[in-house]
């Protein structure tokens, strides 16, 4: 049987937030789509519900796979993207779920033999708080759009996103193993390598933010996690994107340097910190893309490199007092 896309999702305790994606899996019944669930080493009952929904519904394309030891969403993604079946691969994380809409949308897509296909998502935090959530930063038509275009404003986590097997084979680009920052260097690195992308401007992906999620705060991304995610990303990028490279280094290393350390550090031991790390790209606010990115990354950079300690902090409270209200209601 031919599988045209398979959809992998890294499981860890967390079978009481899937039932709404089991739901709407057991809907489409479609034999061109696997969904690939890769445990975690979970210590509650998520295996054996999964295997139960498997038993219940025979005909649908059900993998599961149990990691040996806990690893972390990166390796779990990785396990996954080694049996996938599929033509193209899609990432979903265990608490969000697709628009039951999702197939009959990107379909077509599928057919048309696209490298990658990005599509817009809904932010979700309750019943009574969900919002249109674009996967670029800046306003963008729908059609076709370049790599480099992708590149400068995609928002770039695991959800939003269709890739080409082959690519990601080919090239060899895997997760990192880390817990923070291991999808960044994924997304950016197929991103770079893809010819063809199409951009559908339709929410199909519903991301749904828990109090315990990872990351909720604008400085919670470890730098020595973003330095890696950056290094990675250098290897694969550098020769085709070097201009690009400083810019990620820029957006991704640096910011989180400034945005954590903000809080922790010194005034003097905050602008030390940022001083050494830009000796690496002395030009870095120069650089022509960070003209083209979102208007929040420009002001970022205007506060790193003129050193705003106090400016950003305040940055920094706001943004973390405005998650806790949207969670408040």
């Amino acid at each position: 049987m031919n599988i045209q896309l398979s959809i992998i999702t890294p499981c860890y305790n967390s079978i009481h937030l899937m039932n709404r994606m089991l739901e709407i899996f057991a809907k489409w019944r479609d034999k061109n789509i696997e969904w690939i669930l890769v445990d975690d080493c979970s210590h509650d009952a998520t295996v054996v519900k999964l295997i139960e929904f498997k038993k219940n519904n025979p005909e649908l394309n059900i993998v599961i796979v149990e990691n040996k030891i806990n690893s972390g969403p990166g390796v779990s993604r990785n396990n996954g993207i080694e049996i996938a079946k599929g033509e193209y691969l899609t990432f979903l994380d265990s608490d969000d779920y697709f628009e039951e809409s999702f197939i009959k949308t990107i379909k077509p897509l599928l057919d048309a033999d696209y490298d990658c296909i990005v599509f817009d998502a809904y932010l979700y935090y309750n019943e009574k708080n969900r919002r249109y959530w674009p996967m670029f930063q800046r306003a963008q038509d729908e059609g076709k759009i370049s790599a480099t275009e992708t590149l400068i404003n995609i928002r770039p986590g695991t959800m939003g996103k269709i890739y080409k097997k082959d690519i990601i084979r080919h090239n060899d680009i895997t997760f990192l193993n880390q817990r923070i920052a291991e999808d960044v260097p994924f997304t950016i690195s197929v991103i770079s390598k893809s010819n063809t992308i199409y951009y559908v401007k339709k929410p199909l992906y519903n991301y749904v933010q828990q109090h315990n999620s990872l990351i909720h705060s604008i400085g919670d991304v470890d730098p020595i996690n973003a330095r890696n995610a950056f290094l990675y990303i250098k290897k694969q990028i550098e020769n085709a994107y070097p201009c690009l490279t400083e810019y990620f280094y820029v957006t991704m290393y640096l910011k989180s340097l400034a945005l954590l350390n903000i809080s922790k550090l010194s005034k003097k031991d905050y602008i030390a910190s940022l001083k050494n790390a830009e000796r690496e790209y002395p030009n870095y606010y120069k650089n022509i893309y960070l003209k083209k990115s979102p208007l929040l990354i420009r002001l970022i950079v205007f506060m790193i490199r003129y050193k705003l300690y106090n400016l950003t902090k305040v940055m920094v409270l706001v943004k973390n007092l405005r998650d806790k209200r949207l969670f408040s209601k």
